[in-house]
This record gives C-alpha cells, sequence and structure tokens, in this order.
C-alpha cells in the first residue's frame, strides 16, 4: 500500500500515513485532533522498460539505456540482467561474458575476478573459508622481563 505524508500547520509535524489508494485521503493529528494537510510528494516508482531489452541486441540496449538517469551500478545491473537472460536462452555462458573476460586476460595478464573458478562468491563478494587448514606458524618470545 502506498504512504500519504500529511503535515500538521500548526505545529509543523509531518506524518507518513499508509493508506489504500480508494481511501478518502484525510487524516487528523493524534495529538490535536486537527485536520492535517496532505503533501504531494514525487512518487518513487518507475515503470521498468529495461525488461524489454532484446539481450542479443547491442544497438537496442544502447538506445534503451542512452539518456538514464541512475547510477553506474545500476547499468552494471542492467549489464547482468541481460547477460543472465543470454546464457538461459542458449543454456550455456553468454558469449559476451566470455569475450569481455578474454580481454580482460590479454590486457592485465590475469584473470578477471569473476573468471575464477577457485573463488567462491556470495552475493558477488569473495569469501573466506573458515574451515581451511590454518598455516602453521612458530612464534619466538624475545622480549626480556625486567623486575
Amino acid at each position: 500500500m502506498p504512504i500519504y505524508c500529511y503535515k500538521n500547520e500548526d505545529t509543523g509535524d509531518v506524518y507518513e500515513v499508509i493508506q489504500k489508494m480508494t481511501d478518502d485521503h484525510i487524516f487528523f493529528d493524534p495529538e490535536t485532533g486537527l485536520e492535517c494537510k496532505r503533501l504531494f510528494t514525487v512518487p518513487n516508482a518507475r515503470i521498468d522498460s529495461f525488461s524489454k531489452i532484446d539481450p542479443f541486441d547491442a544497438r537496442d540496449a544502447t538506445e534503451k539505456t542512452r539518456n538514464f538517469k541512475g547510477s553506474i551500478g545500476d547499468l552494471w545491473d542492467i549489464s547482468k540482467d541481460l547477460s543472465e537472460k543470454r546464457e538461459d536462452k542458449l543454456g550455456h555462458e553468454d558469449p559476451q561474458k566470455r569475450k569481455v573476460f578474454k580481454e580482460y586476460e590479454k590486457e592485465r595478464g590475469v584473470k578477471h575476478f569473476y573468471d575464477k573458478k577457485t573463488v567462491r562468491r556470495v552475493g558477488g563478494v569473495a569469501s573466506v573459508d573458515y574451515n581451511a587448514p590454518l598455516p602453521s606458524v612458530k612464534l619466538e618470545n624475545n622480549s626480556s622481563t625486567k623486575d
């Protein structure tokens, strides 16, 4: 259900009220009993047109993200979604992703972080294996005690 904002003009208090869209948008301050004025805000919902991008058409992706107002991280998320769609349709690894990994390794001489098969990832971040055997380390006591 949507959240509506109301302001008590006398006290300046602002209340966020959960109401149905079909409800009468009236709210009374619980302390004073006065009717509060509804504040109109910019909605934070948007229609996701990025779900309609053809994952195999680079021009389509470029056109639909040309005037994108989000962050670079948002664009990376869109790119990841398109890659997953390509993998689902093809039934194997995304060829675009493989191409990027090969170019990365050729330019830098090391494998891309997400191309390494030995790294376990949880939520896109490397994880630590706490069950791995500890290295044997011998500590020497070089401190002298004074009375």
